[in-house]
């Protein structure tokens, strides 16, 4: 005999709550990192400049992160896939869309680097670094 639990009404709705909040605060990183490249592209910083404080800042934040649950997190991708995904998507992400910045506004360059950075995302993921496959 087999006993399966489903979750409980009080665990769902924490559940739901934790996933408005992530997704709430993914969307207000997500603006603000929008709105300050641009203000940095407009007070003088160029496309270098922005990448060079995003990865000082946040390189050592997440590896902190990452060693702190070391045993909690279980990736699915190797070492030098990691590493791809990280050189192939971070920096060029950053040196294209904040350097476009000084020729667009920012409601055109918070709609392209969404698309193109989920477009390239998939790309990557599906030919290059990972070798999934789309679909279920």
């Amino acid at each position: 005999m087999s006993l399966v639990l489903s979750p409980t009404a009080a665990h769902r709705s924490t559940g739901t709550r934790l996933g408005l909040v992530a997704g709430l605060s993914a969307a207000a990183i997500w603006g603000a990192y929008l709105a300050l490249s641009r203000a940095g592209m407009a007070a003088g910083l160029d496309g270098l400049d922005v990448a060079a404080l995003r990865y000082l800042v946040a390189g050592p934040v997440m590896i902190a992160i990452v060693l702190a649950r070391h045993d909690g997190l279980r990736p699915r991708m190797t070492v030098g896939q990691a590493i791809s995904v990280a050189v192939l998507l971070g920096p060029p992400f950053v040196l294209l869309s904040v350097g476009g910045y000084a020729s667009t506004p920012l409601a055109h360059g918070s709609v392209l680097v969404s698309a193109s950075l989920t477009l390239g995302g998939l790309a990557l993921s599906r030919r290059l670094a990972l070798k999934e496959k789309l679909g279920s």
